[in-house]
């Protein structure tokens, strides 16, 4: 495809807005799976972080409509610099931090979304050392990527690597499958 195609086909959608609409941010996550476009997170311009989850769903004649899907009882905190990708029918949302201030806390969590039960829930290390040398630190401003069930979590800024720089160009690969009966 020719850089002039790419331009004559890239358009702006007419979205509702009759409906609520997620406010101005930057910093957040988008991630698609099949109709629906998910954004999460990010912060706005008076540098408030958010942990809604909003869903776009294209309808007819260019337009598209928003929806919030309510806040559970479990939900990652609100965060900004975090990545996500779309796995197996669900969003996977790994680390960030709480806010763009030196001291805001990182994180290295990683959560579910479940696109069919509109419902999170966060995977666990275990308490044993071995488990938590494989799982990766707290980051911010890396990406992920998902083919199947494989999942790249790429580079990122942690707190201090044992050189003493803060990026890092480590490579991770995570591994899932469908094994519950409420996976997407």
């Amino acid at each position: 495809m020719s850089e002039t195609e790419f331009e004559h086909r890239f358009g702006r959608s007419h979205v509702c807005y009759n409906r609520a609409v997620p406010t101005a941010r930057h910093g957040h996550t988008a991630t698609s799976y099949n109709d629906f476009t998910f954004v999460f997170g990010g912060i706005d311009d008076s540098g408030v972080c958010s942990s809604e989850m909003w869903a776009l769903k294209p309808l007819d004649n260019d337009r598209a409509q928003w929806k919030l899907s309510p806040p559970a009882q479990a939900h990652p905190a609100a965060r900004v610099d975090h990545a996500s990708c779309c796995c197996f029918g669900a969003v996977l949302t790994f680390g960030g931090r709480a806010g763009r201030n030196e001291d805001s806390v990182t994180f290295s969590d990683l959560w579910v979304f479940s696109a069919a039960m509109k419902k999170w829930h966060e995977i666990e290390i275990s308490n044993e050392s071995e488990s938590k040398a494989l799982w990766p630190s707290a980051r911010y401003g890396h990406c992920m990527a998902a083919t199947e069930g494989d999942v790249y979590m790429v580079g990122g800024v942690v707190d201090s690597n044992s050189d003493g720089s803060d990026s890092s160009a480590v490579v991770w690969h995570l591994q899932f499958s469908t094994t519950s009966a409420d996976a997407a």
